[in-house]
């Protein structure tokens, strides 16, 4: 495992090969000196300067390692792994001199050092991080602004002990992609060459969970039979109100195990509050009187029973169907609309007071629409739509509403109440047409 300072154990390596292999070479007697080596960008070497410079310009992901380990985290977003960071690192290695063919003895010098180590050894990395002690030769790399301390702190990323061995290897590039890098560079061309180190593996010790070792497993063969639902209706036909049937029609809705969805409740057979019963092509459910008027969901899964002692895990689910839950508005015992108005009392206006089911909550939208009949031929009815008088918010769900009426006109009008868009339903008789509920103002 190797630490976040490995690319540059790297490129420290490499620049120690250069520096401690010049003499046997006969380069220190043609330069008439010690080699310089540098390790920054071309556009930084001086132009007078004579020496080899390596410059890491780009790092990739390396294609074989970095699918090796599974995510490092799990559903909830902790971590169950500490993965390697796995890096192909790609190198230019330039020549810079000012003399008749120097350049051209520092470049293949470098390439023949490159190619007789295409590994860069444990052994050899160790050597070339480590700190002098007192009569031990120099380190070639301390010199200048790279200081013991650096080397040291380099040398702690543990680059020698990774799993796998680094390699540097050639890595040709078209005449295309050098004129990209020094044009890039803005500055005059230098004899190149390119190399690639693999694989540089990068991991950090922090903590991570892992769970214990699976000791036994099972399988299960799940159908891939896909419920699906075709449409949600009102079982005997009309508007979908408080406490009716609903149906969810549809093929392959029946399972060994079989739930439906409404909204966010999960609805079992037997559940109190909901009357249940599946067919393969329907499923029928008996909505709860406090389900809030509005748009609703509803969707058919079959969940998967595994494990000893037996589960439930996600299995198949249906496509999500939507259906319309209506407001009405209540009947007392003599079957009359509960619609009342309420006197003007100081602060308040006259009111018309709605008793709607279900119960509406104080952040849901209410509106009254009021539609005048019985006027005189010729005479356009007077229409309204009022918005209900607020309420704090967090106060509990009411059955009565109250509309403020200022400025209505006298007569009698049909009354509709909508609720997030779901409007109670009218009485219609033939051929009169809509005739309830009504209330006179």
């Amino acid at each position: 495992m190797s630490g976040t300072l490995a690319a540059a154990a790297v490129t420290a390596t490499i620049k120690y090969l250069l520096l401690r292999s010049d003499q046997p070479y006969g380069l220190r007697d043609f330069l008439g000196g010690a080699l310089a080596v540098s390790t920054v960008s071309p556009d930084r070497v001086p132009d007078d300067a004579t020496r080899l410079n390596v410059f890491l310009h780009r790092a990739t992901p390396n294609t074989g390692w970095s699918t090796r380990d599974l995510p490092s985290r799990d559903t909830n977003g902790d971590r169950t792994g500490n993965p390697f960071l796995a890096l192909d690192l790609h190198y230019l290695v330039t020549a810079h001199a000012t003399g008749e063919f120097q350049s051209e003895a520092l470049l293949a010098y470098a390439m023949q050092v490159l190619h007789e180590t295409p590994v860069l050894a444990r052994d050899t990395i160790r050597e070339a991080l480590r700190i002098p002690g007192l009569g031990d030769p120099p380190n070639p790399l301390i010199s200048g602004a790279v200081t013991a301390q650096i080397i040291g702190t380099i040398a702690a990323a543990g680059l020698a002990d990774q799993v796998e061995q680094l390699r540097i290897a050639p890595c040709p590039l078209s005449a295309e992609e050098l004129s990209h890098h020094w044009s890039t560079l803005q500055v005059p061309y230098r004899a190149t060459a390119a190399y690639i180190a693999t694989v540089v593996l990068i991991r950090r010790s922090i903590p991570s969970r892992q769970a214990p070792p699976v000791r036994s497993f099972a399988a299960y063969a799940v159908p891939l039979t896909r419920p699906v639902i075709a449409q949600v209706v009102r079982d005997g036909g009309g508007p979908i109100l408080a406490g009716s049937t609903i149906i969810a029609q549809g093929e392959a809705l029946r399972a060994d195990t079989t739930q439906l969805l409404v909204d966010t409740t999960r609805v079992r057979i037997g559940d109190p509050g909901w009357a249940l019963a599946v067919e393969n092509d329907a499923v029928r459910v008996t909505l709860p009187d406090a389900l809030r008027a509005g748009v609703h969901t509803v969707q058919v899964a079959h969940p998967v029973l595994v494990g000893t002692p037996p589960g439930e895990r996600r299995g198949v689910e249906s496509n999500v169907a939507a259906f319309v839950l209506q407001p009405r508005i209540d009947r007392d015992d003599a079957d009359a609309y509960r619609l009342a108005v309420i006197a003007a009392a100081d602060p308040l206006p006259r009111r018309l007071r709605a008793t709607v089911v279900p119960p509406v909550e104080a952040a849901q939208r209410a509106t009254v629409y009021l539609n005048q009949v019985g006027v005189a031929p010729g005479v356009v009815p007077a229409s309204y739509a009022i918005e209900a008088v607020p309420r704090a918010a967090g106060t509990p769900p009411v059955d009565d509403l109250d509309f403020a009426l200022t400025g209505v006109l006298a007569g009698d009008y049909l009354v509709r109440v909508q609720v997030d868009g779901a409007e109670s339903p009218l009485d219609h008789v033939e051929p009169q047409g809509y005739v309830s509920p009504r209330v006179t103002l």
